[in-house]
């Protein structure tokens, strides 16, 4: 699979810009913009994340296991993940 982002700065490549831009913040920068649920102290890597994962785990709404459970898919293959930094990792080691 062909990774279009390089980085500028190392060797690393990435499948989206967002993945190079979390990996440029993270990495060569030393910034974390984690946000932490409230609820069960889970990291989100912004404020959508939590909404997302507030909707989804905590609000009344969610009723399907499954779906609570799990809530970052990759996009290349069929691996699934309950948060977006297994998700960025997955994604950089397997792919």
């Amino acid at each position: 699979m062909v990774h279009p982002f390089k980085c500028p700065h190392c060797d690393f490549n990435a499948f989206t810009k967002d993945i190079l831009e979390a990996h440029n913040k993270e990495v060569h920068m030393g910034i974390t913009l984690k946000v932490t649920c409230p609820e069960c102290n889970e990291m989100m890597d912004n404020s959508e994340e939590l909404k997302r994962h507030n909707d989804l785990i905590h609000s009344q709404r969610a009723s399907n296991v499954e779906e609570q459970q799990i809530l970052f898919k990759c996009c290349i293959c069929p691996r699934a993940f309950q948060n977006a930094f297994d998700l960025y990792r997955h994604l950089v080691v397997c792919h």
